[in-house]
């Protein structure tokens, strides 16, 4: 029969070369490392010169937005209740990282750590469009005679509005109006006065921005 008591019988015999990440002791796939005369006896395991990247839980990874940049995060990643260290347990390195889509990270094993272990996390488009309402004067003595237009820059600020934008008029004065192309157009005979006009800006979004509709309220005064 077995001979419990001498558990390092059992044990695969030493090599004359140095394995890498090898520190004399036997670790189990958890991390758990004992010296040969320290192996539990009469216990059935699996025991390695080295402790296997393949064990680590990984966790900490979300998904990310677009940034048009290299994203990296970086994962927490344990074996059994051992915390492992960044550039000393292990190193990382990363595949597809900067578009939109399904990125890898290569965790690769260091010092007593071997082996590699590939997880992923995925980069989405984003929304960045951002909208603000501006104030347009026009002059009444015009409006007397012509109708007055003013260029959709003049009356809403778009920032990050990725793809072709277009305008809609939402609410306001019926003689105030606003073409699909943001020109607002003050029509003859409106009176003095002070007009909030709404308007809903699309953008279409591109195969890394997201598609985004938001409304804003600009001014119009006549005086």
């Amino acid at each position: 029969g077995f001979n419990f008591k001498d558990p390092t019988l059992f044990l695969p015999k030493q090599s004359t070369k140095t394995l890498h990440g090898s520190d004399g002791k036997w670790y189990t796939k958890s991390g758990t490392g004992y010296i040969p005369s320290k192996v539990p006896s009469m216990k059935r395991e699996t025991y390695y010169a080295a402790i296997p990247i393949t064990a680590a839980q990984v966790s900490g990874l979300k998904d990310m937005q677009y940034t048009g940049k290299n994203i990296e995060p970086k994962p927490f990643v344990k074996v059994g209740a051992s915390t492992l260290v960044l550039n000393k347990d292990y190193t990382l390195s990363y595949v597809n990282n900067r578009s939109v889509g399904t990125a890898s990270i290569m965790i690769r094993g260091a010092g007593k750590h071997v082996g590699s272990k590939t997880v992923t996390f995925k980069i989405k488009k984003k929304n960045p469009m951002k909208l603000s309402g501006k104030r347009i004067v026009v002059k009444s003595a015009t409006l007397k005679t012509k109708t007055v237009s003013i260029a959709a820059k003049n009356a809403i600020t778009v920032k990050n509005g990725k793809g072709k934008v277009t305008y809609k008029k939402v609410s306001g004065n019926k003689k105030i109006t606003m073409t699909k192309k943001g020109t607002v157009n003050v029509k003859k005979g409106l009176k003095k006065g002070t007009y909030k006009v709404k308007a809903m800006v699309t953008a279409a979004g591109t195969n890394t921005y997201l598609k985004a509709s938001k409304k804003v309220t600009f001014i119009v005064s006549v005086r």
